[in-house]
Parts: structure tokens; sequence; C-alpha cells
């Protein structure tokens, strides 16, 4: 399963992001690698896209 958000806002600071603490970005990243995901952030001027990849198998969704 793949997931992609994109704000189409002014970007992110990507140099930034670890030292963001609380459950936004940084805890989103957490959750997705914990369980088996990839979790990317691109950043632009134009925006910041947000792309979470898992694994998922039938047998888990049940």
């Amino acid at each position: 399963m793949i997931s992609v958000a994109d704000d189409g806002g002014s970007g992110l600071r990507l140099d930034q992001l670890e030292s963001f603490s609380g459950l936004g970005l940084t805890g989103l990243r957490e959750r997705v690698k914990s369980i088996g995901g990839r979790f990317e952030i691109k950043s632009s001027p134009n925006g910041a896209e947000l792309k979470m990849s898992l694994n998922v198998n039938e047998t888990e969704i049940a």
C-alpha cells in the first residue's frame, strides 16, 4: 500500500526535521518504520510531499 500527501505549500526545511518534537512528522516516520514501512519526505519551495509505503498482506487486513 502506498499513500502520498502533497500540501502545495511553501515546503519544509529538511535539515530541521530531526529537531522537531511531538507527534508530528517525526512520530509518523517512527511509526511507519516500526511496522516495516518506508517513509519519505520531499520538499521544494512549491510544497512538501510525504510518501508512506507499507507491505500489507490479506491475512493482516482481516
